[in-house]
């Protein structure tokens, strides 16, 4: 865009330096202008400065989700959220149920005094460490996430599992290691019972697979048995009439037949033809045992074993085996396999765009989280950080938690904020949201 200037004596090379000077700062001003309304458009430029501005700003802040334990140590917080301690508490599960294993065993066979002492110490260590682990996650992720039917920062699902873990801890571990002991009742069957339940804990490795990248092909697994339980419910059900009418056909056609055959084994007194009967009316006698028969059959699990025998009472015995392996087996099941893989490559598909649906969750929260650092931060509200402004920021509390639990430290907002900037000794929103984003602490950024 070119810029007549008048000839005023100004034409001078120190003139044009001046006024290229002043063209800059004006597109700046215009490009910080246009930044400004396109994150802040709900602000205009009078009310930028003001304390009420300031003070709003700041109480969006503090209306994050935490806990005062959680306020005062970030970094604990952090941790406590991390996958890193969820993998170590379902370590210590896995270990726990090991110890479950050997006080069942302890029920029916001798395991050994000195290896049942050792489960009993392990199991109140064990009874100790997911105690202190629910304390802690109510100190510092709040009693709110184990509580279905109150609003709660986490999911309603993750709010049942949580209620559900917690009933096991207090329940099965401190209930039954601890209270029943120390009151004198006596431990029977029935009240072991409850003590296995403990195993259940082991549900709770599931959410610790699905945050793990590495156990990606278990978590598909484990996410294909589930989503498979309506289709494993209705097999059964078609199963269940299949087999029921080709028992009534089997009662009708065959056992009529071994029953006629049964009772001249009789008469002529054959103990080797009369056992080789016995047996086939065992297996034939009525629709039941037809119907056990027929899944022995459904299983292929020795059929031929007792097929072959009814060939030599019941002619044409063959074709109803046959027709039964054909139809329930080599169809029905085959159909059912598909329907369970295409559920499988539907869900795969519909994980990838859940997936994709939370990728963009995460970074509109995300720019909204860093818009509200960015306004909290930005002093003089002019749409741009500088120097002095990012370090002043972390003598705000609200502010410096919220750097700390992104893995910044005050001591390196020089670094941090010489990778951010561009050159211009300023940080505009565009760098400061895709700079934040991409870094995961000062640490892997001074690499």
């Amino acid at each position: 865009e070119a810029i007549v200037i008048p000839d005023r004596g100004l034409n001078t090379p120190g003139s044009v330096q001046q006024v290229d000077s002043v063209v800059s700062k004006q597109s700046t001003s215009r490009s910080k202008a246009s930044l400004k309304s396109k994150y802040f458009p709900s602000e205009t430029t009078e009310n930028a400065t003001s304390s009420q501005t300031l003070r709003r700003r700041r109480n969006s802040m503090t209306q994050m989700p935490t806990t005062q334990f959680g306020e005062r140590f970030p970094r604990v917080t952090a941790f406590v959220r991390s996958t890193a301690f969820e993998s170590m508490v379902g370590l210590v599960i896995l270990l726990n149920c090991a110890t479950i294993g050997i006080e069942v065993d302890a029920m029916i066979e001798d395991v050994g005094s000195e290896v049942l002492k050792i489960a009993e110490i392990c199991e109140h260590l064990f009874t100790t460490f997911f105690l202190l682990e629910f304390i802690i996650r109510v100190l510092f992720v709040g009693w709110r996430t184990y509580v279905p039917c109150v609003s709660s920062p986490v999911g309603r699902w993750e709010q049942v599992q949580n209620f559900s873990d917690a009933l096991l801890v207090w329940g099965t571990g401190v209930g039954m290691s601890w209270i029943i002991p120390l009151s004198g009742v006596s431990m029977d069957s029935q009240l072991r019972v409850f003590a296995v339940l403990r195993a259940f804990r082991l549900l709770r490795l599931v959410r610790v697979v699905r945050k793990l990248p590495a156990f990606n092909e278990v978590y598909l697994l484990i996410r294909g048995l589930s989503d498979s339980t309506k289709t494993l419910f209705w097999t059964i059900v078609v199963v269940f009439f299949i087999t029921y009418i080709f028992a009534i056909f089997g009662v009708v056609l065959i056992s009529v037949e071994i029953e006629e055959s049964l009772a001249a084994a009789r008469s002529s007194a054959d103990a080797e033809e009369l056992a080789t009967l016995e047996f086939l009316k065992a297996h034939t006698s009525g629709v039941t045992s037809w119907m056990n028969t027929l899944i022995q059959v459904l299983t292929l699990d020795s059929w031929n074993s007792i097929s072959r025998p009814l060939e030599n009472y019941a002619h044409g015995a063959w074709i109803f085996f046959y027709a039964y392996i054909s139809f329930a087996v080599i169809v029905f099941m085959n159909l059912v396999t598909a329907v369970i893989v295409e559920n499988a490559l539907s869900n795969s598909k519909q994980d990838e765009e859940t997936l994709l649906a939370q990728k963009e969750q995460e970074s509109r929260k995300l720019m909204k989280t860093f818009r509200q650092l960015f306004e909290v931060m930005d002093e003089d509200g002019d749409g741009t950080l500088t120097l002095d402004e990012f370090t002043c920021a972390f003598q705000t509390s609200e502010v410096a938690t919220k750097l700390l639990l992104l893995g910044f430290k005050e001591d390196d907002c020089q670094v941090i904020f010489d990778l951010l900037d561009e050159g211009d000794g300023s940080l505009t929103i565009d760098e400061f949201f895709e700079g934040l984003q991409e870094m995961k602490g000062p640490a892997q950024a001074k690499q």
